[in-house]
């Protein structure tokens, strides 16, 4: 925002440095600007926002539920979101669109019916993360049971900018 606003304090400086002063008024200068600011805004964005997606296949022969954490860095605050609901054999986008570059994913899934089997994260790169039982979208890792969530432990995606897109998390027996 500062470079843009720099530049287009530049260009009326200098359409109005004939008289000392700087000229706003110029049609010219205000279309140059809006020409200007358009074209940064579209590169500081797309420097930060990358057109993303994560589909989630169920390999399994059962239907299967999952939630979705990540980490928000302004100001840092971690979110979690859930339950996609997907069908055994079937494949189902859980996140597309803009989505920030260098966000780190995780994911935590479970059957809703048949033998129980879990996705759920056991390593050191692992994070916790509360989830509800009805849809949710919850803002913060921390103090999960006292505000009426359960806790889960989510496995590692990883950063979706740096592999295909989409990127495709196959859930299998």
């Amino acid at each position: 925002m500062v470079a843009i606003l720099r530049i287009k304090k530049e260009i009326w400086a200098v359409k109005g440095m004939h008289s000392g002063r700087i000229r706003c008024g110029s049609i010219t200068a205000v279309k140059i600007c809006s020409f200007v600011c358009l074209f940064l805004g579209a590169a500081l964005l797309s420097a930060q926002q990358s057109d993303l997606a994560l589909k989630v296949c169920n390999k399994t022969g059962f239907e299967i539920v999952v939630a979705i954490g990540y980490a928000e860095y302004d100001p840092l605050s971690y979110v979690s979101k859930g339950w996609w609901r997907i069908p055994g054999g079937y494949c189902r986008d859980v996140l597309s669109g803009e989505l920030p570059k260098e966000r780190y994913y995780h994911y935590f899934a479970e059957t809703t019916e048949g033998p129980h089997k879990l996705w759920q994260g056991k390593s050191k790169n692992s994070l916790d993360f509360c989830v509800s039982q009805h849809s949710f979208e919850i803002v913060g890792r921390q103090s999960c049971e006292e505000r009426g969530y359960q806790r889960k432990y989510f496995r590692s995606i990883g950063d979706l900018s740096r592999v295909s897109k989409p990127y495709t998390l196959n859930l299998t027996d």
